[in-house]
C-alpha cells in the first residue's frame, strides 16, 4: 500500500504525495488519472438541497467563489455542492500537514480507509523523526472532473493543483528542510457523498501532474 511521503531531493525535502504503491524517487513515474467516479454502497441516495447563492468557502482553500462557481457550472452541478466537496479536500490536506506533538495520536478526518492509513502514516513517521512543519497546502486551477448525476450527484471526480509552498518542514535540529521545488502538483480525488458528507475515498496524482503545463 503506497503512502504520501517526504520525497528527499538534493539537500532539501518537499512534500510529495504519491500512492503509486512504493516509497517514491524522483525518477519514479506518477500514478495514472483514475476511471470514472462510482458511489460507494454507503453513499447517500440524494444529495442535500443546495441554496443557488455564492457559495461560501473557507479561506485555507485557496479557490476564490469565483472560481469555484465557474467549475460547477461547467460541470452543471450546483455550486454550493463543489464548495462542500472542495472544503471536505482541503480538510484532508490540511490533515497531512497537522503538527503532531510527541505522544499524540493524529486527527484524521472522515475520508476513505486508505487515505486514513496514509495519513496516519504520515504524521507518525513525522513524529518519530521529530520534524516540525507549519502552513497548509492550497488549490487552484479547480476542475470538476466526472460527476454521476449533475442534479443530484453522489459521487464526482475533482481534479485540482495542490500548492505546498507556504509549508514549512523542519528536523529536530531546528534545519529548515524545505525545497521550493516542486510545489505544486495536478491532483485527482474520488468523492463520495456519505450521509450527507462529501468525503473524500481516494487522491492520486494526475496523468499529467505539472500544473506548469
Amino acid at each position: 500500500m503506497g503512502a504520501f511521503a517526504f520525497l528527499l531531493a538534493g539537500g532539501g525535502v518537499v512534500a510529495v504525495m504519491n500512492l503509486t504503491g512504493s516509497t517514491p524517487t524522483p525518477d519514479e513515474p506518477t500514478a495514472s488519472s483514475p476511471s470514472a467516479p462510482s458511489a460507494s454502497p454507503d453513499s447517500e441516495k440524494d444529495a442535500p438541497n443546495a441554496a443557488d447563492t455564492t457559495p461560501d468557502l473557507s479561506d485555507s482553500t485557496g479557490l476564490s467563489a469565483g472560481a469555484l462557481t465557474a467549475a460547477a457550472k461547467k460541470a452543471s452541478v450546483e455550486p454550493a455542492t463543489v464548495a462542500d466537496a472542495t472544503t471536505s479536500i482541503d480538510t484532508a490536506l490540511d490533515s497531512f500537514f497537522a503538527p503532531l506533538e510527541e505522544g499524540e495520536k493524529p486527527e484524521v478526518p472522515n475520508v476513505g480507509k486508505a487515505l486514513a492509513d496514509e495519513i496516519e502514516i504520515v504524521q507518525y513517521e513525522r513524529q518519530d523523526a521529530g520534524w516540525t512543519i507549519t502552513g497548509t497546502p492550497t488549490m487552484d486551477d479547480l476542475e470538476v472532473v466526472e460527476v454521476d448525476d449533475p442534479s443530484k450527484p453522489k459521487a464526482m471526480t475533482i481534479r485540482a493543483c495542490v500548492d505546498t509552498s507556504d509549508v514549512t518542514i523542519k528536523n529536530s535540529t531546528g534545519r529548515d528542510m524545505t525545497t521550493k521545488t516542486a510545489t505544486r502538483s495536478r491532483s485527482v480525488f474520488e468523492m463520495d457523498l456519505v450521509k450527507g458528507e462529501w468525503r473524500v475515498t481516494s487522491r492520486s496524482l494526475a496523468g499529467n501532474a505539472d500544473c506548469s503545463a
